[in-house]
């Protein structure tokens, strides 16, 4: 009988970078006996979540996707649906690697697994990876400033690990939940790992590429400015004119080492982590997993008082005159080549 492995991410914990193994590795040594199914010209699975999400609960990323396909959602499940089914039929052994399935509710879930039951998987594994509060808290506002001018502040930011890990916990065979620190290079190697013990085979290694950097103090904070005086009225969306000044930044920043790397003051880091210290004692008792020494070091200052937080309130370290050479480097790019 056939058994699935699903990785659940979450990101900003090396997805990308397993998702780009596994796909290096399908079209290049193979997986083996193990299917890593090609879904919707991506590297991931991540348009399965429309099959057991309602619209609404749809991530803005896909939401964003699915608004550009004639036929909107209908159309897209069913396209999907038709993709996925010849490898949910096929009967190999699968890996499916998404972080949108993170946030699927208890039914969500349940009608997941009660899909890959009927198929013939009787045994499933999902496979999770998890950061610590700080990280998580400055990667998921780096993500956030690239579509919103607002962000969350960090006495606010309740991950839910516990409830993120315990909605599988009743529904799969299988539990492996791992930590991952800022930076680490061995995920891929681990998440490898995980696959060879699960499956009882033996997989080649590829090159790693590493995915997803980060962005510097200043280019957050550019991009906040941008999104909160060109776009106020349009927070959570993905638009054109400011993936084109992200793909900008970028270029800059690798031109300039001089750029400060983001990281959370102190009193951020406190907070983020006092407001998850529940659910991070719980990992610790239940997974052997502690993730309360995992704060970002950083200098320790007061907190601002501040009605809407701006990205620079809860960043250790920025500079003006940094920002200003990032900003007048932008602007030069953008004059020269507004297409750049």
């Amino acid at each position: 009988m056939p058994r699935a492995l699903v990785h659940i991410g979450l990101g900003k914990t090396g997805t990308t970078s397993i998702q780009s193994a596994l796909v290096r590795l399908r079209d290049g040594p193979g997986l083996g006996p193990v299917r890593y199914p090609s879904l919707a010209r991506r590297t991931d699975h991540a348009m399965l979540s429309v099959l057991y999400k309602p619209y609404d609960r749809l991530a803005r990323g896909i939401r964003a996707k699915v608004d550009a396909v004639p036929g909107g959602y209908e159309a897209t499940r069913a396209a999907v649906r038709d993709e996925f089914q010849p490898a949910l039929s096929s009967g190999d052994d699968l890996i499916l690697s998404t972080e949108f399935f993170d946030s699927l509710s208890g039914d969500e879930v349940a009608r997941f697994v009660d899909e890959l039951t009927r198929a013939g998987y009787d045994e499933i594994a999902v496979l999770v990876y998890l950061r610590g509060p700080a990280p998580l808290y400055l990667s998921r506002t780096q993500q956030l400033v690239k579509a919103s001018g607002s962000i969350v502040p960090p006495d606010r930011f309740r991950f839910g690990y516990r409830s993120r890990v315990e909605v599988w916990a009743d529904r799969v065979n299988r539990l492996f939940v791992r930590a991952v620190e800022p930076g680490a290079d061995d995920v891929v190697e681990d998440a490898l790992s995980v696959a060879e013990r699960f499956f009882g085979i033996a997989l080649a290694r590829p090159a790693v590429a590493r995915e997803n950097s980060s962005l510097s103090s200043e280019g957050m904070i550019l991009l906040q400015r941008y999104r909160r005086i060109v776009h106020a009225d349009r927070d959570d969306q993905f638009l054109p004119d400011s993936n084109r000044l992200l793909d900008v930044i970028r270029a800059v920043e690798s031109e300039h080492g001089n750029l400060t790397q983001a990281r959370l003051a102190g009193w951020a880091s406190d907070a983020v982590a006092a407001v998850n210290a529940e659910d991070l004692a719980w990992l610790a008792e239940q997974h052997d997993l502690d993730l309360r020494g995992a704060s970002a070091e950083a200098v320790d200052r007061p907190r601002p008082v501040t009605a809407v937080l701006d990205v620079a309130d809860v960043l250790d370290e920025w500079s003006a005159a940094g920002l200003e050479l990032l900003t007048h480097r932008v602007m030069a790019l953008l004059l020269r080549d507004p297409s750049a």
